[in-house]
């Protein structure tokens, strides 16, 4: 609920309050890797579940997200791949908000 919190917050009404949502939210679209900005959404699918961050910015192979309320700084993977956390690479979707309703 972070990141529909932090949409409602800013008048930014968005239909999603899980990552499966998210990625099918018409307010959405998919970007690519290489096109990434400050304040995509990015979405990870685990061995377990899902998870959803905002990107803020990359250096080398370091990534910095946010989440929830803390910020963290991990070692990215390939472009199919996200390296986050301690449990290695996940698949991933990025997300830019384009305000377009359902």
């Amino acid at each position: 609920t972070f990141i529909w919190r932090s949409f409602y917050d800013a008048d930014m009404k968005i239909n999603a309050l899980s990552c499966r949502d998210l990625v099918k939210d018409g307010h959405f679209s998919r970007v690519a890797w290489k096109a990434r900005k400050p304040g995509d959404v990015l979405v990870t699918f685990g061995e377990k579940k899902a998870h959803a961050m905002f990107y803020l910015k990359d250096k080398g192979n370091t990534l910095t997200v946010a989440e929830a309320t803390t910020i963290y700084a991990n070692k990215s993977g390939s472009k199919n791949t996200v390296h986050y956390g301690k449990k290695g690479g996940k698949k991933y979707v990025l997300l830019r908000y384009n305000g377009i309703t359902n």
